[in-house]
């Protein structure tokens, strides 16, 4: 089903991209700007612009506004927040290599991260040995090795996505996220959250956190409008 751009009160919407094709291109903020430059790979910096306005583009479809006008505000560790007055919409973003997607939902946290498996895994064993516990390197050690790069990185999404929703990011200590490795099982990582396996398509992986205790209707699509 692919969803509107009305967001019922327990409605999650997600939408992806394909970066190399998304055409739209808005005017970003000079801390945005900032950041692509530091970016020298001339790919790695037109994604990161495509990724950020089809943000906008979305961001200010949903809020009916000019998404080039759209500020932005940052808590204490980096999560990105609208700017008053627009508040009750709720966000969060993520891209890898060329897919971007963004999950929206009405006045609470939630965290998304979306990684294709086109990327290289030549550095997931040291990752594996920082952000997973001794534990979960055992059950990821068992899997078969035409499975593995799928199931590295729904473990890698799960806990990405918890870090996000909780406001941490890249300064969570992700080895104390407990996750399950399992799509299609819903696994509370921690109290009050709960995780929401995503469906972007083959060539990706994604999974959704949000808050515990709700039935939340998910719905996913793919953004094409050009608004900027």
């Amino acid at each position: 089903m692919t969803p509107s751009r009305n967001l019922g009160q327990h409605d999650i919407h997600v939408w992806y991209a394909d970066l190399s094709t998304y055409g739209g291109r808005c005017a970003l903020s000079t801390h945005e700007y900032a950041r692509a430059a530091r970016l020298h790979a001339p790919l790695d910096h037109e994604r990161f612009v495509a990724a950020h306005s089809l943000w906008r583009s979305i961001l200010g479809a949903y809020l009916a506004v000019d998404p080039e006008t759209l500020e932005f505000v940052h808590a204490n560790l980096g999560k990105p927040s609208v700017k008053s007055p627009h508040v009750p919409l709720g966000f969060s973003a993520s891209h890898s290599q060329h897919l971007a997607a963004i999950a929206l939902v009405r006045d609470v946290e939630l965290g998304l991260d979306i990684e294709s498996t086109a990327r290289p895994l030549v550095e997931a064993p040291g990752v594996a040995a920082i952000a997973f516990s001794p534990d979960e390197r055992r059950r990821l050690a068992a899997v078969p090795q035409d499975q593995h790069t799928e199931v590295f990185l729904t473990g890698w999404t799960q806990k990405e996505a918890v870090a996000k929703a909780l406001g941490q990011g890249l300064h969570a200590e992700l080895s104390r996220i407990q996750v399950s490795f399992d799509a299609c099982r819903p696994f509370e990582s921690l109290p009050g959250w709960q995780i929401i396996p995503l469906s972007p398509g083959r060539g990706a992986v994604a999974s959704l956190a949000a808050p515990h205790g709700i039935h939340w209707q998910v719905f996913e699509g793919w953004w094409s409008e050009r608004s900027c």
